[in-house]
């Protein structure tokens, strides 16, 4: 069994695994200003290594099912951290390829946190500690990198800096736990462990997917939509740091006590994205886009708990987090080919979409574990 303490460096690898997500913005956008990219080309990028991250993800999953690889995880480390320090020096078609090669590497680097979690005895409120963790250090890093490094140094200090991060994983490497731990029935029956992803996960899997694609559609797009209603400047600015404060909020309640109210908190996200794509006012903008923050570290740890219930084995649950990447790549992406079409205002009706098919795909989930259950 995992000791909580020995958890730590498992969270902290993840954590640094999943770091450049959360400031891609600004290492895209360095990219852009020093010419290294074009901006039509930098969506693209971003969504190959989303997609390359969740695809590692869920693959490499299967290798720390019950054992944490401390030599999969160095070279995973050493490569990603080559791949970051290698990004800030390249051209534009290269630059895409070692963005995405990263992508592979952050995935690894996260799989085994995301085992770790899916087989706790409490799956969501792990989670709620990772991605507090994690909003946490991108927050940070995102600080530090806007203040001093990028004006400095440019999309080459950029990405030197969190090649340099990344390789401080290294550190954590000897202290990773040789076993993850078995929960839940699993712990019970060794066999369920073995046994295949039942089809309500799979189900459920799909439900978190669209989930993420409403959330990370909406957020992307916060500074065009608040643009669009012609928000002050200093205020717009504000905006997101203002937001990540509510996911860090909403991730220290869910450590606290685990959501479980799965379609109250999907209203209220749906209110919050009301209140940013329809109201038009400042204020209540920036209270939506805090709420709309609060939510989501909310709706995640529930959403993780509901499948923790199902999934007996829990290798369903280790998937969540290629779920969550690959949503996470195909909302922007379905969003931005709206408002291509359509102006920022096509947004609200693909993210709300998206919220109403994830919540029936749970819904879906739900009733046929049900029969299963009763048959």
């Amino acid at each position: 069994m995992t000791r909580p303490v020995a958890s730590f460096p498992l969270l902290a690898t993840g954590v640094l695994g999943v770091l450049p997500p959360g400031i891609q913005p600004q290492l895209l956008g360095a990219a852009v200003v020093d010419g290294q990219a074009g901006e039509a080309i930098i969506g693209i990028v971003a969504m190959l290594e989303l997609l390359a991250m969740g695809v590692a993800a869920g693959g490499a999953a299967r290798l720390f099912e019950r054992h944490c690889w401390r030599r999969p995880m160095t070279a995973a480390i050493l490569f990603t951290a080559g791949c970051d320090l290698a990004s800030g020096f390249a051209g534009e078609t290269v630059f895409a390829i070692l963005r995405l090669l990263a992508g592979l590497g952050e995935g690894v680097m996260i799989a085994a946190t995301l085992t770790f979690i899916a087989r706790t005895t409490a799956p969501g409120r792990w989670s709620a500690l990772y991605l507090g963790s994690q909003t946490l250090a991108q927050a940070a890093f995102a600080l530090v990198l806007a203040c001093w490094i990028i004006p400095m140094a440019g999309s080459i200090g950029a990405h030197a800096a969190l090649g340099a991060l990344v390789l401080s994983g290294l550190i954590a490497v000897p202290f990773l736990p040789t076993r993850l731990p078995v929960a839940g029935l699993a712990a019970a029956d060794p066999s369920a462990g073995r046994a295949p992803i039942p089809i309500a996960v799979r189900i459920g899997l799909f439900s978190v997917l669209l989930f993420m694609a409403y959330l990370v559609a909406i957020w992307v797009y916060l500074e065009p939509i608040g643009r669009a209603h012609h928000m002050p400047a200093g205020l717009l600015a504000m905006t997101v740091p203002l937001a990540l404060l509510g996911q860090v909020a909403g991730a220290m309640i869910a450590w606290v006590r685990t959501p479980r109210a799965i379609g109250r908190l999907a209203a209220l996200s749906a209110l919050a994205t009301g209140a940013i794509l329809f109201v038009g006012n400042g204020t209540l903008f920036v209270i939506g886009a805090i709420a709309f923050g609060l939510v989501w570290m909310l709706l995640i740890p529930a959403l993780i708990g509901r499948l923790a219930a199902i999934d007996p084995g829990r290798r369903g649950v280790a998937l969540v987090g290629a779920a969550q990447l690959i949503g996470s790549a195909l909302g922007p992406l379905v969003a931005g080919i709206g408002v291509a079409a359509a102006g920022p205002g096509a947004i609200g009706g693909i993210a709300l979409a998206s919220l109403a098919l994830a919540l029936v795909t749970l819904t879906l989930a739900g009733r046929r574990q049900g029969r299963i259950g009763s048959s």
